[in-house]
């Protein structure tokens, strides 16, 4: 991003070169290959066989690893160094605390939107892949039952 100080955040969100770039460098995520765990997560996403978007951009702010096409469910695959693993690097460097900063962030924002958020570690999709489909399976149940009940208020 560019090394210009705001005064606050909302000022920063109004500059359009901001919001551009931010585009820019989501697309670029989109448009690279998918990391080994992205790869192992939509393998297990296709045999689980719910319908899910990977790299998807949301509200033109966050590109999300996978969103169900039919569930407001957001499933990301977490590197643990990248993401800084709580367990794995208890003293996360300055780098793993921006982005748990970010990853907190982003999932507030996509809370308040009416997602529910189900981050995956890779160590446990290299560990218990078997944990982590009853997990997914978990999430995605729930999530129908809360769209189900969103529906019938509407009704």
């Amino acid at each position: 991003m560019n090394n210009i100080k705001y005064c606050s955040l909302e000022c920063r969100n109004a500059d359009p070169a901001w919001t551009e770039q931010l585009l820019w460098m989501v697309q670029k995520q989109q448009d690279g290959a998918p990391t080994s765990i992205e790869v192992l997560g939509y393998e297990m996403l296709d045999r689980i066989g719910e319908p899910y978007t990977p790299q998807k951009l949301l509200f033109s702010k966050f590109c999300v690893d996978a969103c169900l096409d039919e569930l407001p469910l957001v499933i990301q695959f977490d590197g643990d160094y990248w993401h800084g693993h709580p367990e794995r690097f208890p003293e996360p460097d300055e780098r793993q605390q921006r982005r748990i900063h970010l990853d907190r962030s982003q999932d507030a924002y996509l809370r308040k939107c009416g997602y529910t958020i189900l981050r995956i570690w890779e160590c446990d999709i290299h560990g218990d892949m078997p944990r982590v489909r009853r997990r997914v399976r978990r999430a995605i149940a729930r999530a129908k039952v809360r769209a189900a009940a969103l529906q019938s208020l509407a009704a």
